[in-house]
């Protein structure tokens, strides 16, 4: 038999009697409790962020203050404090602080070699960057987290929803009005 189907309701017409089932509609106003906490918690967390930002960039906050190197006398010198060599710590606020340091440094070094480094010297040179970069991040994971379970309860929500749009048909019976055979 030839059929023909056609969808027994329209798109808005199906997400209103999908949402007006009982079942559904405590589902839907569940999944937008959700997502208001979520963008309420995600707000107030990109808020403390920017917040953050701020704080951190302050040339007058403790946590800007940032060690640069450590320099060490000769070992050869026999030289202690304490039991230990004489150590320094150098604080930098400035790339050019720690670049007139070095330079600095090095003159004495090769005027005489009381001086020497001790390992590497570990550049930690703008905080600012660093401290965007890694707030900047963090707000990153927590919008990629809120878009993420924004997707998920949608496609939990519109799936089953789909499914039955989809396979709530009516199906009319085509007649074909040729001659019929006699019986």
């Amino acid at each position: 038999f030839k059929t023909e189907t056609k969808r027994r309701f329209k798109l808005f017409e199906s997400l209103v009697i999908w949402a007006q089932h009982p079942v559904n509609r405590i589902r839907v106003r569940t999944n937008l409790a959700i997502i208001s906490l979520l963008a309420v918690f995600t707000g107030a967390m990109l808020t403390l962020g920017l917040m953050g930002i701020k704080h951190f960039i302050n040339k007058d906050s403790p946590l800007s203050q940032t060690q640069f190197t450590k320099v060490r006398l000769d070992p050869n010198k026999s030289e202690e404090f304490l039991g230990r060599p004489k150590s320094l710590t150098i604080s930098f606020n400035s790339l050019k602080a720690l670049i007139k340091f070095l330079r600095f440094s090095y003159q004495s070094y090769l005027a005489s070699p009381r001086f020497y480094w001790e390992g590497l010297v570990q550049v930690f040179m703008g905080h600012e960057i660093w401290m965007n970069s890694v707030v900047v991040s963090f707000m990153g994971v927590i919008v990629l987290g809120f878009w993420i379970s924004i997707y998920l309860i949608a496609r939990d929500e519109l799936g089953p929803w789909y499914y039955w749009w989809t396979h709530c048909v009516n199906v009319n019976l085509i007649l074909d009005d040729g001659p019929h055979p006699a019986a």
